[in-house]
């Protein structure tokens, strides 16, 4: 999915609901797939993640994805927690296709959120930790993570994880 940069970048304004974890996009066990150049908003300031990867299954996880040029905003005042991307493993992994793995963030905007990047293995098991996961730039682009309250990049459970040339500005603690 890539903008072809004629115009203004595309916006996904997505309505949340009272529910949680609602996600402007969501893949789970998704391999191999480039997502550039898209704005996620938060239409009413209910969605709890811009972008949500999760595993399908114990040996199906998100594996080789790459996501850049994004412009994520979400309302970091919202009852739910609001995550700009969200990579979790929900069924604790048993075989390597079941770790998140390889997956890129470059040059993308992450605001108004309480994090803007989570990883989370959902193990304790070195051996089915996720790994190579990376947020940072390429080609002189810009990271971005702005209007935040919590945490920047939270990495639990993260084998050879890279944050490399992103920026941090207005951390500001809510209460």
């Amino acid at each position: 999915i890539q903008w072809n940069q004629t115009g203004e970048k595309p916006i996904v304004n997505i309505t949340g609901t009272d529910e949680t974890n609602e996600a402007g996009i969501t893949l789970a066990g998704t391999d191999y797939i480039t997502i550039d150049g898209i704005a996620f908003q938060a239409e009413n300031n209910m969605l709890e993640y811009g972008l949500f990867l999760t595993n399908e299954s114990i040996n199906n996880a998100c594996q080789h994805n790459v996501f850049q040029n994004l412009d994520i905003s979400l309302d970091k005042t919202n009852t739910n927690q609001t995550i700009g991307v969200n990579v979790v493993t929900e069924d604790e992994p048993t075989l390597s296709e079941g770790i998140h793995a390889d997956n890129k963030f470059y040059n993308n905007t992450v605001q108004n959120c309480i994090m803007a990047y989570n990883f989370d293995s959902g193990t304790g098991d070195v051996s089915y930790m996720g790994f190579d996961n990376e947020v940072g730039t390429i080609n002189d682009g810009i990271s971005l993570i702005s209007d935040i309250s919590l945490c920047g990049v939270y990495l639990k459970g993260q084998n050879g994880a890279k944050v490399h040339h992103t920026q941090i500005t207005n951390l500001e603690r809510i209460g």
